[in-house]
Formats: structure tokens, sequence, C-alpha cells
């Protein structure tokens, strides 16, 4: 636990960040994809699968989504690990913050392999 005790400002500092860039940054997305898609604001090559393909093979689009996914996951895993306090529930024991986190570092790592690797 003197590990963890270590890396918890580093772990409110990602849980900031991934705060900050959820609250930014997934309005736009849920924007773009549920309301102007359906509306036709875009023509229908703009999302196919080969433009979307192209289009994530750019650098850019590839640092932006590793930016946006990795700290919007270990933010999760922070609110996941306080969910039971906020439920007024009985406290869990220590085993709770480690094991969030560890999912959120695999689905991190996971996250940023499948873009690196993506066309």
């Amino acid at each position: 636990m003197r590990f963890l005790e270590r890396l918890e400002p580093l772990l409110w500092a990602l849980f900031s960040a991934g705060g900050t860039i959820a609250a930014l940054l997934l309005p736009v997305h849920v924007f773009l994809n549920n309301i102007a898609m359906p509306l036709g604001w875009f023509r229908p090559d703009d999302y196919d699968y080969t433009h979307a393909a192209r289009l994530l093979g750019h650098p850019l689009v590839k640092a932006y989504l590793a930016v946006f996914l990795v700290p919007t996951l270990f933010h999760a895993a922070h609110r996941i690990k306080l969910l039971p306090h906020e439920l007024v529930l009985p406290p869990s024991p220590g085993i709770a913050t480690p094991i969030a986190y560890l999912i959120a570092a695999a689905l991190a790592i996971a996250a940023v392999v499948v873009i690196v690797l993506a066309p």
C-alpha cells in the first residue's frame, strides 16, 4: 500500500486531466456522431469505412485519440473506485483501489496498442 500512497498525486492528476478532457471533448463526439450525422450534415462518404481508416492512419488523429482515451479511462477508474462511498455502502477493503487502476491501465494499454496498430 505504500507504493499507492506515493502514486497518489499522479493518480489525482490523471483524474483531473481525464475529467477535464471528458468534459470538453466528449460532448463534441456525442454531437458529431449522434446528432450531426443522422441529420445529414455530413456526406455519406465522410463516415464510411475507407474514409475512417484513412483518417485513423494520420499520426495527429492517433495522438488525439490516445490523449482523449487514456486520461478518461483513469478518470473512470477513480470514479468507479469511489462509487461504493457515494452510494453510502460500507467501505470496501483496500483491494478495490489497485484493481480499479490495474483495469484502467490494462484498458489504456490496449487502447494505445489498437490505436498504434490501426491502419
